[in-house]
């Protein structure tokens, strides 16, 4: 099938190769070199992107070769009516943790947010956590240098301006890795966060596809599945039902999970909210709830370890190869 892609390269909810994309796309309809495999890297929801100055879907649907023209992404859950969607799920993020080593917890911090690349909900979780609970967290923020417009409508002025002028955020470690200053961090170079799950207690997971109707887990949730860390996600909405429905228990007896109903804005008030309950616990009382949510942290792993490619796939009804 790979003979037949044009790659869509989309990062947000912006497709960033548009013009390289429609030359391919029109000299293939020209020759008629059918059928035409759009494949979208990773996971957007479609229904959020723009090509050609219109709605992609209503590009594609009222293109004379229409039917000729089907679209694959990594995006799990979504199905559009009247477009031939192929799910594929790049699998090697998600299980790049799985022979990762657990070891006895000793809670130094209680909170985990690692952050490479700049996306605004990143910066505004990162920005909550740095001005109220900094001594409480492990926080990274690689990225630097990028437009703020688009948190004005979220903070201040003053509080972005602030929080920028502290970028980059980094902790020691053993990465040898140079700390990007575009905040690009390849998931193969993330082995050395390990060291932090043993002494933190929660993991703020920030999934990279996060609006709309898609769900895709990548090593970002993977961390704590492994490792044995409860964990909050700023994710799609719907993104814990979804790990539920892989056989993953989450957290919703220990505190509110009310936020998986909602994304965007909403989501994230709904994140701050438990984050500020989780704070005002002691070490000692979460080393308290780590013990209790053992079993629950010890099925996670071992159903992490053990989960294989074809049982996402059947599931999510992927195609299978």
């Amino acid at each position: 099938m790979d003979q037949y892609f044009i790659r869509m390269k989309v990062v947000e909810d912006d497709i960033i190769n548009e013009q390289e994309f429609l030359q391919e796309f029109t000299r293939r309809c020209e020759a008629q070199a059918f059928p035409i495999v759009i494949k979208i890297d990773e996971a957007p929801d479609i229904t959020r992107l723009t090509l050609g100055g219109q709605p992609l879907i209503e590009f594609i649907k009222r293109n004379e070769y229409a039917e000729h023209i089907m679209v694959e992404i990594d995006n799990l859950v979504q199905q559009v009516p009247g477009i031939d969607t192929r799910k594929w799920f790049n699998e090697l993020p998600f299980f790049h943790f799985k022979d990762a080593e657990t070891h006895s917890k000793n809670l130094q911090k209680k909170f985990m947010l690692f952050v490479g690349n700049h996306r605004w909900p990143r910066f505004i979780l990162a920005e909550h956590l740095h001005r109220y609970h900094q001594q409480d967290t492990y926080l990274t923020y690689w990225h630097k240098g990028f437009r703020t417009e688009n948190l004005t409508q979220h903070l201040p002025s003053s509080r972005i301006d602030e929080f920028t002028r502290q970028l980059p955020i980094h902790i020691d470690t053993t990465e040898k890795i140079q700390k990007h200053h575009d905040g690009y961090i390849d998931y193969t170079d993330t082995n050395a966060l390990e060291e932090f799950y043993h002494k933190s207690f929660c993991d703020l997971v920030c999934e990279t596809w996060h609006m709309g109707d898609t769900f895709l887990p990548t090593e970002k949730i993977a961390r704590p599945l492994a490792l044995k860390n409860p964990f909050i996600v700023y994710g799609p909405k719907h993104f814990l039902r979804n790990l539920r429905r892989l056989g993953f228990k989450t957290f919703g007896n220990y505190w509110s999970e009310d936020y998986d109903q909602c994304e965007g804005a909403e989501r994230i008030s709904l994140i701050k909210s438990q984050i500020d309950f989780l704070a005002d616990k002691s070490i000692d009382q979460l080393q308290t709830m780590l013990s209790d949510m053992a079993d629950v942290l010890e099925y996670n792993k071992q159903l992490y370890q053990n989960i294989k490619l074809e049982s996402i796939n059947t599931e999510f009804s992927c195609r299978l190869t």
